[in-house]
């Protein structure tokens, strides 16, 4: 035990440096879809209200919209809330009599993963006096001390989840009734990391949303505001979980883990393990598996590969801790086959890692290439590194249980037991390792969120109607949306690079290949020269944009512009 006392404390902090060090904001998997007015709008009239579409559900952070003007005074009423049947889309109103000017819309939300996400855009109405100034506070990213501290809490929380299962899954295991105190007190002390842990994190979500301070930790308006979400519902539920179970382990008139019965336990002895793998899902529902795509199959993975984890390094640490400390008390063979059993549960973890991790990365990965690329691939490279020597050094542990199989000698020689300390001490300490990793990789945006987010196709082409002042540029920027719609954007600039007035203008769009169209699209005019409609680009095949522009009763072109659909 004296090794692992001095290399899990080094691994702890080595870990919690690693994670304050990499503590940068992350990307997450909700993006902006469209907005109303769209970004760059030049209007005739001030809006009534700012509408911003994501690609995902989302949770409004305090303060989700504010629309401020050119001299930096908010103009909307701070009631930014989601539409009604719609959780992707916020909608702020805003104060009547706006005049003509440039207006900056600051957004804020919280995606399904639990990351904050944030971002601004600008519109016009009227005629302009000149662009915004940058405005300070406009678009502030998450406070690094509250970042630092909710992946600290993270990192706690996981090795709290995993000292809680491995402590129930040592004592299901025969030969350990001797050594029921020993898991009684780990219980307690996974209990308590877990519970301090999740009530850090349940009070940093809103600052950590909101990109406000450590000051902010026991405001009620940002705890509030997590609560209403299902972040802070997880979290919640975690706190109660975690205090549960501590309690029940403080109490000696009930049994916190689990009671041995023969080769295995019986079927009862299993129930504590509920409230254990809810705790793991409280985890999962506050992480990638969240968002994206296959989220049921992502949450399942994701619950089982947490659970397989602390099964393994909690049972280490369990069993390092039940193996005599030294001296010439030699451990009994029924606890030597305990670890010799355990040995093999923990192959058979490795097996779940292994294929819980698959899933998981193929779900965020669409190509090997994607790893080096990212922060996200290089955390899951030098984490599946760290786990090829997590393995070379169980597979030493098990050579030690098998030279000791029962009936192979009479007794344990200290020095053998001091060898399998040791190297269960190293296995516990990698263990810390590849939990730091885990929480660099929650807090970092994977590769498959550049593939949810709309990538936008823009088309151009030059146009004459034959006409006085009738020649000019059409442009059309195509945005795929989630739900298979596509948003398109028109713009017609006349010469001189001044929005073309044209006395009618249609659009439509059609697939040759198939016969199909053209479909009218309806148009509605955002600003001089501006449109905006939505169409459905299917089936996929090479659609074109079909262009009618009309400057005067007489002249007048049709423009086609190719477009491929999503």
């Amino acid at each position: 035990m004296r090794h692992l006392r001095r290399l899990l404390p080094a691994a702890l902090l080595a870990a919690t440096a690693l994670i304050a060090l990499s503590a940068a904001p992350a990307l997450a998997h909700a993006e902006v879809v469209s907005t109303a007015p769209a970004a760059g709008a030049a209007l005739h009239r001030a809006p009534a209200t700012v509408d911003v579409r994501f690609s995902e559900p989302v949770q409004a952070a305090p303060d989700a919209i504010r629309v401020l003007a050119a001299d930096g005074t908010r103009v909307d009423r701070g009631d930014a809330a989601p539409v009604p049947g719609d959780a992707g889309t916020l909608a702020a109103t805003l104060r009547p009599g706006l005049g003509r000017g440039t207006y900056t819309v600051a957004w804020r939300i919280t995606s399904a993963d639990s990351h904050p996400v944030h971002g601004a855009f600008a519109f016009t109405v009227g005629e302009a006096p000149g662009a915004a100034a940058p405005l300070a506070g406009a678009d502030r990213g998450a406070d690094p001390a509250v970042a630092v501290l909710v992946r600290v809490a993270r990192g706690v929380g996981y090795a709290g989840l995993a000292l809680l299962v491995g402590a129930a899954g040592a004592a299901l295991l025969p030969g350990t009734s001797a050594g029921r105190a020993t898991l009684v007190r780990q219980t307690r002390a996974g209990g308590i990391a877990l519970t301090l842990s999740a009530a850090v994190s349940l009070l940093a979500q809103g600052p950590y949303a909101a990109g406000t301070g450590l000051a902010s930790l026991l405001d009620p308006d940002p705890l509030a505001a997590t609560l209403s979400g299902r972040t802070g519902a997880a979290e919640a539920l975690r706190v109660l979980l975690a205090a549960g179970l501590t309690l029940a382990a403080a109490d000696p008139r009930v049994t916190p883990v689990p009671s041995p019965g023969g080769r295995w336990a019986r079927p009862v002895s299993y129930l504590p393990f509920v409230p254990l793998v809810a705790l793991a899902a409280t985890f999962a529902a506050t992480g990638h598996s969240a968002a994206g795509r296959y989220v049921p199959l992502a949450l399942t993975a994701d619950v089982v590969h947490l659970t397989a984890m602390g099964l393994w390094l909690g049972g280490l640490v369990a069993l390092a801790a039940l193996l005599p400390g030294g001296g010439p008390v030699p451990p009994s063979s029924a606890l030597v086959a305990a670890v010799r059993l355990f040995s093999r549960l923990a192959g058979w973890c490795v097996v779940v890692l292994v294929a819980t991790g698959t899933v998981l990365l193929l779900r965020q990965v669409d190509s090997a290439d994607d790893l080096p690329s990212t922060g996200w691939g290089r955390y899951l490279l030098v984490k599946l590194a760290v786990i090829v020597v997590l393995l070379a050094v169980a597979r030493r542990a098990r050579a030690w249980t098998r030279r000791h199989a029962p009936g192979r000698g009479a007794g344990f020689a200290p020095a053998a037991l001091r060898s399998m300390r040791r190297t269960l001490a190293v296995e516990a300490a990698i263990g810390a390792v590849v939990l730091t990793l885990s929480v660099l990789l929650a807090g970092s945006s994977p590769p498959s969120d550049r593939a949810v987010r709309p990538s936008a196709v823009t088309r151009g082409a030059a146009y004459d109607t034959g006409g006085p002042g009738g020649s000019g540029t059409a442009t059309a920027v195509l945005t795929p949306r989630p739900d298979g719609s596509t948003a398109v954007d028109l713009t017609l600039t006349a010469a001189g690079d001044t929005p073309a007035r044209p006395a009618e203008f249609t659009a439509a769009v059609s697939l040759p290949a198939r016969d199909v169209g053209p479909l009218a699209l309806d148009l509605e005019s955002v600003g001089p020269g501006h449109w905006t409609a939505s169409t459905t680009l299917a089936p996929k095949g090479a659609w074109r944009l079909v262009l009618t522009i009309r400057t005067s009763d007489i002249d007048g072109t049709t423009v086609t512009v190719p477009v491929t659909g999503p």
